[in-house]
């Protein structure tokens, strides 16, 4: 899959979607460590003493963090990885070589039969397919440069490894925050700055949908809203496997800055989000959002009060994301966008999507609308404190 558009309208003549030919690897300057290298460092060793001044217990379910970060997300962020080099790479890149393979070797197809039933009676048909299609994506990587595999394997492990040690610090700083004050301390007074800004609040917005659209829509836009660490780690598997392994770690640090903004932020202006406020009887009680915002309003009371009688609050896990303003669903696809331009289609394509995005926080009532400002001056900020290092 290398990517050689002489024309450049698809990305860069010299960019290697295989990891492989024609990258440029740059050495990196031990004398000049990057800014999120230093807020990492920083974050972790000032974890213990948060904690302590939060009174409460450091307890981090890692288990139950890895199984969803490395089987879940992985699987789902590998998939879309593979429909954007397919609209974003010509034919000759992706699906011709695949077919020429299968054809060269005919006994490759009853394998993938029998794989692909496999797959779908494990996982049900829809991961079932996610996995097949992440299967032979694999293989096509393996067939086409076996000699650098391994390399390009931990071009891409090594940065999704940083980005889960990010994930992972910082829902516990939410979790600790949490601890210390209220998450939602300050929702009353960015809905009214919402009502005096943009004339009209996030819940006026859900409530009118609410009666106008249909259910399907809403299924539609809840699977929007949760593809987002999907598309997250689709960009930074295509970046590390056509860039290299250190313009992926910049990705990862790039939303490591962004998040690290955004624990200041959130620390000073606490607010979880518009569902807070109001209780919809017209929302529609088939999706899963409704129970998740319940059980995140619910574990930020507890922890603000310190009724730590229960397991699942006394732990940090994947309830332990506080964080209305600003909206990192809006700071992490633009920061994945921008890591992105050099394929133009796959960008684009992105940047579409993400509209129906943007659509469900709304509706869903996850954040404000200052919320969406505040998410992409954060993105321009963690990418102006990010620059690509002099070559």
């Amino acid at each position: 899959m290398t990517h050689s558009d002489p024309t450049g309208r698809d990305g860069p003549a010299n960019t290697g979607f295989t990891g492989g030919v024609g990258r440029v690897r740059e050495p990196i300057n031990v004398m000049r460590p990057s800014l999120h290298w230093l807020l990492t460092l920083l974050m972790m060793v000032a974890l213990v003493p948060v904690f302590r001044f939060a009174r409460l217990p450091l307890r981090i379910d890692l288990l139950g963090m890895a199984g969803a970060y490395w089987l879940g997300t992985a699987s789902h962020a590998l998939f879309v990885a593979v429909l954007l080099a397919a609209v974003g790479l010509p034919l000759q890149q992706t699906f011709l070589p695949v077919i020429q393979h299968y054809r060269q070797q005919p006994m490759r197809l009853p394998f993938l039969l029998i794989f692909a039933a496999g797959m779908i009676w494990l996982f049900g048909w829809s991961l079932g397919f996610v996995v097949v299609v992440d299967g032979i994506a694999v293989a096509e990587l393996l067939d086409r440069g076996a000699e650098g595999f391994g390399s390009r394997v931990l071009d891409v492990l090594i940065p999704c490894a940083y980005l889960f040690i990010v994930v992972v610090l910082v829902f516990a700083y939410n979790h600790a925050i949490a601890g210390m004050k209220f998450a939602g301390s300050w929702d009353l007074f960015f809905n009214r700055m919402d009502a005096r800004v943009f004339r009209i609040t996030v819940s006026q917005v859900a409530v009118w949908c609410h009666s106008h659209l249909s259910q399907w829509f809403y299924l539609f836009v809840e699977y929007a809203y949760y593809t987002l660490y999907g598309q997250v780690g689709a960009a930074l598997a295509i970046t590390a496997i056509g860039l290299g392994r250190r313009e992926a770690l910049r990705y990862v640090g790039t939303l490591m800055t962004g998040y690290a903004l955004s624990l200041v932020i959130f620390y000073l202006l606490p607010t979880i989000g518009p569902f807070t406020l109001l209780a919809n009887p017209d929302f529609p009680h088939s999706l899963a959002t409704l129970l998740t915002q319940k059980v995140i309003l619910l574990k930020a009371q507890f922890l603000s009060r310190h009724q730590l009688a229960i397991p699942e609050i006394v732990h940090v896990n994947l309830m332990d994301y506080y964080i209305g303003f600003p909206s990192m669903h809006i700071t992490m696809p633009l920061v994945a966008i921008w890591f992105l331009r050099r394929w133009r289609r796959m960008a684009l394509l992105l940047a579409v999507f993400d509209l129906f995005l943007v659509v469900a926080i709304v509706l869903l009532e996850w954040h404000y609308f200052l919320d969406l400002v505040g998410g992409a001056a954060v993105a321009v900020a963690a990418i102006a404190l990010n620059p690509k290092p002099d070559r």
